[in-house]
């Protein structure tokens, strides 16, 4: 048994006929890369937190959960500017985050590792 991605897509034929075409990838290699990932978040002592281009939440470490004192269904999800992220740089951080994407360069000073996925 193992992880498959199944893509299928709708073929038409110029005389009307109809087919579907698939492809099947085995995710195994995917899902391994991802736990060990996940393994190396979850094994810092720092807090960490993996955002997305938008700032949303997509994973934190229980080092995060216990520094900032909410838990895992409490962050994911939501904007990291909205909950962590101190008042004096939270209305700005879009602006840095848009930054950092299109140059590359940092514009703030927190004392962390960025993730974007």
């Amino acid at each position: 048994e193992f992880w498959v991605e199944l893509t299928v897509v709708e073929v038409k034929t110029e005389t009307g006929e109809v087919y579907f075409c698939g492809h099947v990838r085995d995710m195994s290699e995917i899902l391994r890369k991802q736990e060990i990932m996940n393994g190396i978040i979850e094994a810092s002592f720092d807090p960490l937190f993996v955002i997305n281009e938008k700032g949303i939440i997509q994973t934190m470490n229980g080092a995060a959960a216990r520094q900032f004192g909410w838990t895992y269904e409490e962050l994911i999800g939501q904007n990291l500017a909205h909950r962590i992220v101190g008042k004096e740089h939270a209305e700005h951080h879009d602006e840095y985050l848009k930054r950092y994407l299109k140059t590359g360069k940092f514009s703030f000073h927190f004392h962390c590792l960025l993730v974007y996925l």
